[in-house]
């Protein structure tokens, strides 16, 4: 969740919401005063803050950051009566000194929500839609270059898929990938549509597959990494297993070692493709 914001210019603080917080805090701030309420959306924090700190006027009452999971939201509450000529807004667009920026297809005063939304305010999605235009987005970023420590990996959002040009199913689901080994197949910040893998180990699986693997030690507890998978060997004495950068400027991660081998690897998700983020600045 994003931190606050204060206005250079109005010295006004922008509000931040863990979903939960806004939930139950959400009605209070509906009041007949500000009646118009609209949603931005962006990519990044960076663009909402030169956002802010460009147009925070008076015309806005009340400006609220909220993550999504599929990006980032201002929710911004404004005077129903303005007059400011500046200040435009459209069923699709606010534009502001002559600036457009893309409205979120929702409003708070027509109870037209998209599902990741309604997820967000209520903690529920349509269950119709679960694994048909949204998969689960899991809170976990794994490294594209060695291991990367990852402690939680719990359910962060159901991501809106409907940007995928196959067939969505119960077995994928959707993570964030970090760094750039994997150029030019996977880039840093892509979200990477995975489908499970069951066995428990990866020995003799997948050979030649972009994988989602994970590590397990004492140390550092679970980590993951996306990379291609070869299986090299038969017996214990020459078996190993090569996790491949398809970047040439790393080296491939190897695993000799018969406890990796066995007991501590093991493959979760087979890459299938990748999904845009939906939410961005227009």
């Amino acid at each position: 969740v994003l931190s606050n914001y204060v206005s250079r210019r109005d010295n006004k603080t922008v509000r931040k919401y863990i979903r939960s917080e806004f939930r139950k805090n959400i009605i209070k701030y509906i009041d007949d005063h500000y009646n118009i309420y609209r949603f931005l959306e962006f990519y990044d924090e960076e663009s909402i803050k030169e956002f802010i700190d460009e147009n925070f006027r008076q015309v806005i009452g009340k400006v609220y950051s909220i993550e999504t999971g599929d990006g980032y939201c201002l929710m911004l509450a404004l005077e129903k009566n303005n007059k400011d000529q500046s200040l435009v807004v459209s069923d699709n667009s606010l534009a502001i000194k002559g600036k457009q920026y893309k409205l979120a297809q929702f409003k708070l005063d027509d109870g037209k929500y998209p599902e990741t939304f309604k997820w967000f305010i209520s903690g529920s999605i349509n269950d119709t839609l679960k694994y048909y235009t949204y998969l689960p987005l899991f809170d976990i970023q794994a490294a594209c270059g060695d291991f990367s420590y990852q402690s939680d990996t719990g359910l962060k959002c159901w991501f809106n898929a409907s940007d995928y040009s196959g067939n969505l199913n119960e077995d994928m689901f959707v993570v964030k990938a970090i760094g750039d080994s994997m150029n030019p197949k996977i880039n840093d910040g892509d979200y990477c549509i995975f489908k499970k893998y069951g066995p428990d180990s990866v020995i003799g699986s997948r050979e030649g597959e972009i994988v989602l693997v994970e590590k397990y030690d004492s140390i550092t507890e679970t980590n993951y990494v996306i990379k291609e998978y070869h299986h090299e060997g038969k017996g214990t004495d020459d078996e190993k297993i090569i996790l491949h950068s398809l970047n040439n400027k790393y080296k491939d991660i190897e695993l000799t070692d018969q406890y990796d081998l066995n007991d501590s690897i093991s493959v979760k998700g087979i890459f299938v493709g990748k999904i845009k983020c939906p939410l961005k600045e227009g």
